[in-house]
C-alpha cells in the first residue's frame, strides 16, 4: 500500500505498534490536478514537445492531456515551455489570440 502511496507522492500510511494493539493513521488528501498528472514532469515535456512537433491548438493539447482546464494545461505545462524557447507560437505578435498554436522549436 505504501509503495503505490508513494507514486502518488501523498503521505504514507504510518503504523504505530502499542502494547496490545496497532493503531493505522491513514491521511486522506483532495486530489490536485498536479495529483492526477503522475508522469514525471521531463516525461510530459518530451511527450507535449513531440505532441507538438505539427502546430496544436490549446484545446487540442487539453484534449492530449485529458484533464483540466485549457487555462491550466496553458500555464502549467505550455507557457514554460514558450518562455524557454522550446516551444513557439504561431502568432506571437497576440498571444491570446483564438487562432493561436503552439508548435516545438527546431533545436
Amino acid at each position: 500500500m505504501n509503495t503505490e502511496l508513494q507514486k502518488l507522492g501523498v503521505p504514507l500510511v504510518q503504523f504505530t505498534d502499542n502494547v496490545d494493539s496497532v493503531t493505522t493513521t491513514i491521511f486522506l488528501l483532495k486530489p490536485t490536478m498536479h495529483d492526477m498528472v503522475r508522469k514525471d514532469l521531463s516525461d510530459v515535456n518530451r511527450d507535449l514537445i513531440e505532441f507538438c512537433s505539427i502546430p496544436r491548438t490549446r484545446q487540442e493539447i487539453t484534449d492530449f492531456f485529458g484533464v483540466g482546464t485549457t487555462s491550466y494545461v496553458v500555464a502549467r505545462f505550455v507557457a514554460p515551455l514558450v518562455e524557454a524557447g522550446v516551444l513557439s507560437m504561431t502568432v506571437p505578435e497576440s498571444p491570446k489570440s483564438k487562432f493561436q498554436k503552439y508548435f516545438a522549436t527546431k533545436p
